[in-house]
């Protein structure tokens, strides 16, 4: 776990009303606030230190006293404790309701009234899972006897705090490569990244895992990653990845769809003599894919035959001259499904 300033800056444009023995002049001055820098991106559990400054340099008066509040999403911002008014300042801090409601009031005074650059208030923070705008209203006086009010108008710019992500994903796609699905993906960062889990789906409801890669850890460099489905289902295949920190965090990567269609039809398979005698023939026209072996069982279920096939053939023999005659089903396995014809033996 590592602590990190913040500094979010918010300039606060006011008109200056001088109200003093019933005699009013309008003069105008800036005064800014500060939460430095503009933005943050942190680890989720980093302890984040946000300070709260007032620049009086740009206005005559003295800052003599102030009101406050700054606001957040509790579910991803965790409030942790605060330094008290700082600055030459005395007040008060309502941090009672800061854990649950994501909300922190804060006031304090100085009757000689301080002026340049003041820290006001240091409150520490956990970063959370998602990000969250901060939002700092702010009203102040100028010191005793100015009757200054240096809050008619209110200009506050809100700022952003962000997670990062145990991954950065550039890209993910999968493509068809003749019978698998093809899956690539690119990292830009790795910070505490310890595997990806590759998910299938017919439904892009319910997942399955198919495979897992391990991650880089830590990486600021670019890196690639691959993997094959050499056993898609006939239809549409969903694919994504479950991104899986040492933590346990996790996080999904966009889900990309490859298609098969049926790779071979009934009306293209011949079988022929049915009924045999003491062989047939198995044969199908020119396809994309191709039958991966070929079974042959009885009427009771088993398995009396079976051949391993390879992709240069389309035509095949089956010697039955020692089988009871009788009826056999014959399976014909494909990378995507498995085809059943009837054969009578003689």
């Amino acid at each position: 776990m590592k602590t990190l300033q913040y500094k979010f800056k918010s300039k606060l444009t006011i008109m200056l009303a001088l109200m003093c023995l019933a005699i009013s002049n309008a003069i105008s001055q800036d005064v800014v606030a500060y939460l430095n820098p503009e933005s943050l991106t942190a680890n989720q559990g980093d302890i984040i230190n946000i300070t709260i400054e007032i620049d009086m340099s740009a206005s005559p008066e003295l800052l003599g006293s102030f009101t406050g509040s700054l606001s957040w999403n509790p579910a991803f911002l965790i409030y942790q404790s605060n330094s008290g008014i700082k600055g030459g300042f005395t007040g008060a801090i309502n941090d009672m309701g800061a854990v649950p409601s994501g909300q922190f009031f804060f006031n304090g005074a100085n009757t000689g009234g301080v002026g340049s650059v003041i820290e006001i208030l240091d409150i520490q923070f956990e970063m959370g899972a998602g990000p969250t705008m901060l939002d700092l209203d702010f009203s102040a006086m100028a010191a005793a006897f100015t009757f200054v009010d240096l809050t008619p108008v209110l200009d506050v710019k809100d700022g952003m705090i962000c997670p990062l992500l145990p991954v950065e994903l550039i890209d993910f796609t999968a493509e068809k490569d003749k019978y698998s699905s093809r899956l690539k993906w690119r990292t830009a960062t790795e910070i505490n990244s310890d595997y990806f889990d590759i998910q299938r789906s017919t439904d892009a409801i319910k997942w399955e895992s198919i495979g897992k890669i391990s991650a880089a850890g830590e990486s600021r460099t670019e890196r690639s990653y691959s993997f094959t489905d050499t056993t898609p289902f006939s239809g549409n295949n969903y694919y994504r990845l479950q991104q899986v920190d040492f933590d346990g965090t996790m996080d999904y990567s966009p889900i990309e769809v490859v298609k098969f269609e049926d790779s071979i039809t009934t009306d293209e398979i011949l079988v022929y003599p049915n009924p045999a005698e003491a062989s047939f023939y198995v044969e199908y026209a020119d396809s994309e894919y191709h039958i991966l072996s070929i079974e042959l069982f009885d009427i009771h279920g088993k398995k009396i035959f079976s051949q391993q096939t390879n992709s240069t053939q389309n035509r095949w023999q089956i010697n039955t001259r020692n089988f009871p005659a009788g009826t056999y089903l014959l399976h014909l396995i494909t990378p995507t499904e498995t085809i059943t014809k009837k054969v009578i033996k003689q």
